[in-house]
């Protein structure tokens, strides 16, 4: 876990190029500083580290596909937005409802995989308190 901002200069003066298997990003749904985190991140990896993130997803919402989809390998279908769970609900999202504003990330995605030469993989969260619990890890 890195305590800074996702494009803190810190950030990359302290963890050297190549060094990195895992990274997760959550964007903030901004194309721009989406575009910029996959970049800038996708630095730090090791050959064969996994670059994974959040919100690729389908509110439903218009031009949710990037211009590049039809060269984009993995990137369609986009999943449909998943609604809210009590783990959404505890950081101020209401509970059942869809996550919105997810256009720019999306497209943001798209464009990076196929200027990269990348395939996208993707899945989606739907834990709850009582399935983590079922697995034996504990919500809070």
């Amino acid at each position: 876990h890195l305590p800074h901002l996702s494009l803190d200069p810190n950030i990359f003066s302290t963890v050297p190029p190549r060094s990195v298997d895992f990274i997760y990003i959550d964007s903030s749904h901004l194309y721009e500083v989406t575009k910029k985190e996959l970049s800038a991140y996708w630095r730090l990896l090791r050959r064969g580290g996994v670059l994974a993130g959040h919100d690729y997803c389908d509110h439903g919402e218009s031009a949710t596909t990037a211009t590049t989809s039809h060269v984009c390998r993995g990137c369609h279908p986009v999943p449909r937005c998943l609604p809210y769970t009590e783990y959404g609900l505890a950081h101020g999202k209401p509970l059942g409802a869809p996550s919105k504003s997810q256009t720019s990330v999306v497209k943001a995605v798209q464009e990076w995989v196929v200027l990269n030469g990348r395939t996208l993989h993707f899945t989606s969260e739907t834990f709850t308190r009582s399935n983590l619990r079922a697995d034996g890890m504990e919500y809070d």
